[in-house]
């Protein structure tokens, strides 16, 4: 009994090359955009951690160097009650925060004009974007080092405990 002879299958790629050449273009176009945020800002990913936060920059080039002078963070923890300003915890409700010359716009020109030796944390919990929408607006064009970190709404924070393990002192 003959045996059937094998069909050739002949499998045609040419249709699938426009969208193979239309993917290669996003991932190109992605990596161009991602590279050219960093080109253009190199200071926004000088601060990679909470240490390097804190253990300073040197004015040059924006690189932790040994022999820098520590910046101090001062941290804006943003729930929907308000703003709590830490060290001196301080609890700003959200309808203070819409009159000019309020207390964080205060701390943050101190931020501003000794720059060099301090930094602002936006601690961000959830149910806070009416606040942390006005925080980020407070914070807009002002020349100081900011850091976001996302918290659970139920997260508790012990300042004096935080404070000691960074070597910061707090107001009493």
């Amino acid at each position: 009994m003959p045996r059937k002879q094998k069909t050739k299958i002949d499998i045609d790629v040419l249709p699938y090359l426009s969208i193979m050449l239309s993917v290669l273009g996003i991932i190109c176009l992605i990596i161009v955009v991602m590279v050219m945020n960093i080109a253009l800002n190199p200071k926004a990913i000088a601060i990679v951690s909470f240490k390097g936060l804190y253990e300073g920059f040197s004015k040059t080039d924006g690189s932790v160097t040994d022999g820098a002078i520590p910046k101090a963070p001062t941290y804006l923890d943003c729930s929907p009650a308000g703003i709590s300003l830490f060290p001196g915890e301080t609890n700003v409700p959200p309808a203070e925060l819409a009159v000019p010359g309020n207390i964080v716009e205060q701390v943050l020109d101190q931020i501003e004009k000794n720059n060099e030796h301090e930094y602002v944390i936006v601690l961000v919990r959830p149910g806070s974007l009416p606040v942390y929408r006005t925080v980020r607006k407070l914070l807009a064009n002002r020349k100081i080092d900011i850091a976001y970190d996302p918290l659970e709404a139920t997260a508790m924070i012990d300042w004096h405990k935080e404070a000691k393990e960074l070597n910061i002192t707090l107001p009493k």
